[in-house]
Formats: structure tokens, C-alpha cells, sequence
């Protein structure tokens, strides 16, 4: 109205999936696996943070043994509030052991084995795949405003769905630039970017992905395991095909017992 343009946004299909693996009622399978691959990871907390913990068990009634999760939510609020000069006097006595913590336990929960890596990102390995599908047919991405002329489409998630999402499309032997990505590598801090290219050689497509996890660090190309900067589309659909879940196998998977 008035003459204002409407604001157009693209639709990812499968978006209200991304992060149903992180709710007990919609992949009580996830949530077990989880809980049971972050067992020694535990047990090695337990020791090495000690002290760290014990603050925070004190400060806030945080059970790392019992609720691990807490642990990484703290110290993100913690942190944030360390931006604001609004954190705890103790803050700067633990900082580094709750992030350390907060980086082993997303990086175990997320990518330990392979059901875990289909249930936290197989969606979205889906989603992505027949969008790639769909451009390479010559139909544009699907819900893109642009339609085939679409170039660049954004999504905007929460730091969980990020580190699902990063950790979905890198593989085992995935490398930032030369290095192995790892916890620390992995984790996503403030202003973390996440880059799907798709490239067009007259028949030939490939792939490119970079990754920063902070405001601070360059774009880096994250190569899988048979790759270079860019991977050919095919060998790059065939490294995730494993991970790739449909819907209904989808649920299934969150559902086993």
C-alpha cells in the first residue's frame, strides 16, 4: 500500500524440520543417541572442567552431568552478557572451559555416528538436494521470489540449527581449507556464515562451500574428503547421499525405540 514494495522472501520447504530433532516429542530417538554418545565426553568433563563446573553448578544449579546442554546455554548467555559488561565477576576464571565444553558437546551430539548425523541434518540435506535438482533442470529454486533468475537466497537460524546444518553438509574427513574441522572449527559464534555456491560450466556444475564460525575469521573453503575448493556436483550429492532422509524416513528414524 501507499507505493511501499512488498518484501519477498524465499521459502525453504522443509524449514519447520530443521530443528525438530532437538525436541524429545518429535525425535525421542535423537535425544537418546545423543545421551548415550556424549557419555565419556561426560566422564572427561568431569575432570578436566572441575572447577569450572562446579561454579556454574553452584552459581545457576546446572547439572553438566545430567543436563549437558545447559552447560553450552549458559555459557552462550554468559558470553553475551560478558559483550554487555553485564557477566558475573567469575566470569573470566571459567570462560574458557565452558566454551571448550560447549564446542566437544555439540561436535559429539551432532556428528558421533551416522544415525545421529541423518536425524540432526538429514532434512536438510534433502531440502537443499532438490533445490539444486530443480535449478539444475532449469525451474529456479523452489519458493525463490526470482524464480530461475534467483541468485542468492538467505536463511537466517538459530545458532543449534547452524552447527546442525554446518556439520550436515561436512562429512567425515571434511577439512577447512588443510585442517580437519573439529569441535573448535565447527562451533558457531557470533556472525558465523555458512556458503552453498552452485557453479555452471556450460554441462558441468560443481559445488563450493565455505564456512567462517565467527565475525573475526574469513570465509574458508570446507573441502570434503574427495574434493578440492569445488567438488563436482556428483561427487558431492554422492558423499551426503547416505545422510539424505526423506520425510517419512525421517520420522521413522526420530521414532525408533
Amino acid at each position: 500500500a501507499g507505493g511501499q514494495r512488498e518484501r519477498r522472501k524465499t521459502i525453504f520447504s522443509s524449514f519447520g524440520e530443521y530443528a525438530k530433532f532437538y525436541s524429545p516429542k518429535t525425535c525421542p530417538n535423537f535425544i537418546a543417541q545423543q545421551k548415550i554418545a556424549v557419555r565419556d565426553l561426560l566422564t572427561k568433563s568431569a575432570k578436566d572442567y572441575k572447577n569450572s563446573l562446579a561454579k556454574l553448578k553452584e552459581a545457576y544449579k546446572i547439572d553438566a552431568t545430567t543436563s549437558p546442554q545447559n552447560v553450552w546455554l549458559a555459557y552462550e548467555t554468559l558470553n553475551l552478557q560478558s559483550k554487555q559488561n553485564n557477566a558475573p565477576t567469575w566470569w573470566n576464571t571459567v570462560n574458557k572451559d565452558l566454551k571448550q565444553f560447549s564446542e566437544k558437546y555439540l561436535w559429539t551430539a551432532l556428528t558421533s555416528n551416522d544415525n545421529l548425523r541423518k536425524m540432526s541434518g538429514g532434512r536438510m540435506i534433502n531440502d537443499i538436494l532438490n533445490d539444486i535438482e530443480n535449478i539444475k533442470k532449469g525451474e529456479g529454486q523452489p519458493g525463490a521470489p526470482g524464480g530461475k533468475e534467483n541468485k542468492l537466497s538467505v536463511l537466517t537460524v538459530p545458532q543449534a540449527i547452524l552447527a546442525a546444518f554446518v556439520s550436515a553438509f561436512a562429512p567425515e574427513g571434511t577439512k577447512i581449507e588443510n585442517k580437519d574441522l573439529d569441535p573448535s572449527t565447527l562451533y558457531p559464534g557470533q556472525g558465523a556464515l555458512h556458503v552453498i555456491e552452485l557453479h555452471q560450466d556450460k554441462s558441468d556444475w560443481s559445488i563450493k562451500v565455505l564456512y567462517r564460525n565467527n565475525d573475526q575469521m574469513k570465509l574458508k573453503p570446507m573441502k570434503l574428503a574427495q574434493c578440492g575448493d569445488k567438488c563436482s556436483y556428483g561427487t558431492f550429492k554422492s558423499m551426503l547421499q547416505k545422510y539424505n532422509m526423506e520425510k517419512e524416513a525421517h520420522d521413522k528414524l526420530c521414532k525408533t525405540s
